[in-house]
């Protein structure tokens, strides 16, 4: 078992890039050649809501991450939602209409079978943790044996469970994965969806934000996106060489950014803050001029998620320039930065910059 330990997700891209190419072993796979960790990888994060990805040879999507985060939060499974933002999430419906292994609907929707059986397994582990924070059984499930065992598709959930547990009035979380690609999962969207669970159960829950740990037991890279990557960004001696030093900004470390609180309301508001976001969203097809937000109580909506969602709409109307101001009112720091920079590199006609990322 190897283990990366980092502050953020920034740090942790680099360290992984590193740990595959010293111990990673080609192999091939039903979707083209990967490079895997010899064993096991776990990730652990000490400060988890330092979440955004500023490296701009991974070019993360910013607002894809951001607005799949909250749809997951919604417990949503709709194909639309997402494919607004990353069209090639289509692909991965057997349907067209709905994503079968979407984790947010499996947290609210999926499990529980019989008539009158509640099936949010966050709200139920909410309450566990509220009357006993020494319990040690809170395990929030994604994978079903009985549908998702040996099924054809194109949809299996890859994160499989979560445990959550409370040590030092800490929120305590690990992730565990049974195949995760690094660069759009593990550094990618899997640490932006789940430290924003994790966040938001600490809020609720009324205890501070702890570790957010994160097994992979398949730790790997497809060929395609990892050789550009490591080429540009190189080996790095990370112990040797401090950021600044190697033209590699991590916003955070600097001092440059910090992050802003999900949650200030109590979470049985934020909730319904929430869908309301989520109905002005769908309801609206994404018209930028239609999401004016402001009628939430949570701060968080009305000062990040509104502007995030009508920054993307003015993209994809071609009018780019005002989605760039429109970043300035992403009242987030970090949100705003990467949101900024990741518009900017699309002023420029390159190849590397289509918007073609999207992973389960």
């Amino acid at each position: 078992m190897q283990v990366i330990k980092a502050r953020n997700v920034n740090e942790a891209l680099l360290l992984g890039l590193d740990h595959l190419a010293i111990e990673g072993e080609w192999r091939k796979s039903r979707a083209g050649k990967v490079i895997e960790s010899v064993s096991p990888v776990t990730t652990t994060y000490t400060h988890p809501n330092e979440r955004v990805l500023f490296s701009k040879p991974r070019d993360a999507n910013p607002f894809f991450h951001f607005l799949e985060g909250l749809w997951m939060l919604n417990g949503q499974n709709d194909v639309e939602t997402v494919a607004f933002y990353v069209k090639r999430m289509a692909e991965f419906s057997d349907d067209g209409e709905t994503l079968w292994g979407a984790y947010g609907y499996r947290w609210l929707n999926h499990f529980g079978y019989s008539v009158g059986h509640d099936r949010n397994q966050i709200k139920k582990i909410i309450n566990i943790l509220r009357e006993n924070p020494d319990d040690r059984r809170c395990v929030l499930q994604m994978w079903d044996a009985l549908q998702d065992l040996n099924k054809e598709g194109n949809d299996i959930p890859c994160n499989t469970n979560i445990y959550f547990k409370i040590r030092d009035n800490k929120l305590q979380m690990t992730v565990c994965c049974r195949s995760n690609d690094m660069i759009w999962g593990a550094y990618g969207a899997n640490a932006v969806h789940m430290s924003m669970l994790h966040e938001v159960m600490a809020s609720a829950v009324g205890v501070k934000l702890g570790e957010y740990h994160q097994i992979s037991d398949s730790f790997h890279a497809y060929e395609k996106v990892y050789k550009p990557l490591q080429e540009e960004i190189g080996l790095l001696d990370y112990y040797a060489i401090q950021y600044p030093l190697t033209g590699i900004s991590n916003a955070y470390e600097l001092n440059d950014v910090n992050p802003y609180p999900m949650v200030s309301t109590p979470y049985e508001e934020w909730v319904v803050d929430l869908d309301t976001f989520m109905y002005d969203l769908k309801r609206w097809k994404h018209k930028a001029r239609k999401l004016e937000g402001g009628h939430c109580k949570d701060a968080f909506f009305n000062e990040v998620a509104y502007p995030i969602a009508r920054s993307y709409a003015f993209y994809k109307d071609a009018a780019i320039d005002m989605a760039i101001k429109t970043t300035e009112q992403i009242k987030a720091e970090d949100w705003s930065l990467a949101c900024k920079q990741w518009l900017e590199r699309r002023t420029v006609k390159e190849e590397s910059h289509e918007d073609i990322e999207a992973v389960l």
